[in-house]
């Protein structure tokens, strides 16, 4: 559990936290002390506000994890070390008021290189504590930006199993669905870091990573990705398909799960709608011919069962009303 906020920072304690906060960049003394000075008033006022408003147990809390994730990966227990550390940094972050603050202590500079450790568990709990610290917080979010948290987070995307410190438990898998989070988190509601995952070629990289899914989870949730992208910004709906499609149907010819295929029909149904390019590109392909196969599965449903198909067939019907027009 994090801890109450209960007995405040005493005010002659605040410059070494801010200087110690300013030094979990590059780690010196020096850097630290320049970066206070060069900081605007605006944003010194904001530092000095979120640290006195934190507890000692906090503090002292927040430390202490730090500490652990410093450590080399190749110490001994690091990789149990850096877990415990990161699941106790994100328990904290479940309060929003908490996860702005650790901005404030430096505790997220050493979170995101977490997300290049040697350890695959490590990468996946860094990644869970980044969706929480940014979930739903416009301000974490441009904090983070300016930490530069994308580029790494885009790394897991394409994280490699080979590693010798990958146990069944946290896969490249499990890494890349972290991923696939927190870029919904960074980007959702954020013009600037939607902006740059598209610039680093997010669509073709989301593409690529339902070409090689191994599994339901992971199509579900780049797909619900994908589809959130549309509505927020509906230029991207002929990119997302003209990237997508052949990958998509294939996904549907040999998936039954019912989650993939109520997504991925949401996700059409959403860039098709109110565009003509998209739904002729539809009409084109063998949309037709899977909707046709897949009706008679649901059609052979139970009677109890088919409760869970309502909203797949409800997009399909949509699907085959635009595309037969």
């Amino acid at each position: 559990m994090a801890p109450n906020k209960s007995e405040r920072i005493p005010a002659n304690n605040l410059q070494a936290l801010m200087r110690w906060s300013m030094m979990q960049g590059d780690g010196t003394e020096q850097s630290a002390e320049a970066t206070l000075q060069q900081m605007g008033p605006e944003r010194l006022e904001w530092l000095r506000e979120a640290l006195a408003s934190l507890s000692v147990d906090i503090v002292e809390v927040v430390m202490k994890n730090v500490k652990e994730l410093e450590a080399e990966d190749a110490a001994d227990d690091a990789a149990d070390k850096k877990t415990a550390a990161l699941t106790s940094l994100t328990e904290i972050a479940e309060d929003m008021d908490n996860a702005r603050d650790l901005f404030a202590l430096g505790a997220f500079t050493p979170i995101v290189k977490a997300l290049s450790s040697q350890h695959a568990g490590v990468k996946a709990h860094a990644a869970e504590a980044v969706a929480t610290i940014v979930q739903n917080n416009p301000t974490c979010q441009q904090l983070a930006s300016d930490a530069g948290v994308l580029d790494p987070v885009l790394a897991l995307l394409t994280s490699s199993s080979s590693s010798a410190n990958t146990d069944v438990n946290d896969s490249a898998a499990q890494c890349q669905l972290k991923a696939v989070r927190d870029i919904s988190c960074l980007t959702r509601g954020h013009d600037s870091l939607r902006a740059q995952f598209l610039a680093a070629s997010g669509i073709d990289r989301l593409g690529s990573l339902l070409q090689h899914a191994t599994g339901p989870q992971i199509v579900v949730k780049v797909v619900f990705l994908l589809c959130n992208l549309i509505q927020e910004q509906p230029d991207l709906k002929e990119p997302v398909v003209g990237a997508t499609l052949d990958t998509l149907l294939s996904i549907l010819a040999t998936h039954a799960d019912a989650d993939v295929w109520e997504q991925t029909l949401r996700l059409l149904c959403t860039a098709s709608e109110d565009s003509s390019a998209v739904t002729a590109r539809l009409r084109a392909s063998s949309l037709a011919a899977a909707l046709s196969a897949r009706r008679s599965v649901t059609a052979a449903a139970a009677e109890a069962d088919r409760d869970r198909f309502k909203e797949e067939l409800e997009y399909a019907a949509t699907l085959s009303a635009r595309t037969t027009q």
